[in-house]
C-alpha cells in the first residue's frame, strides 16, 4: 500500500503496470475511492499502460482530516 505525504498528510495511491509505459491517472469523484478503477478497469488496462489511482484527501485509505 503506497502512500505519499503531501502537505503533511498521507495520501494513498495504487501504481500498476509497466513503469516505462504511457501513464493514465484515474481520479474518483466526491465520495469514491481508488476501488472504482482498480477492481474493474486497471487489471486489463495496466497490461499496456501505467495506471495510477488515488484516494483523495479524507477518502478511502488517505488520511482523514477534521
Amino acid at each position: 500500500m503506497p502512500f505519499a505525504t503531501i502537505n503533511g498528510l498521507k495520501h494513498h495511491y495504487i501504481d500498476e503496470g509497466p513503469r516505462n509505459a504511457p501513464m493514465i491517472i484515474f481520479q474518483h469523484g466526491a465520495t469514491g475511492s481508488h476501488h472504482q478503477f482498480t477492481v474493474e478497469h486497471t487489471p486489463t488496462i495496466s497490461q499496456k499502460y501505467r495506471c495510477i489511482s488515488d484516494d483523495a484527501r479524507g477518502l478511502g485509505q488517505s488520511e482523514h482530516v477534521a
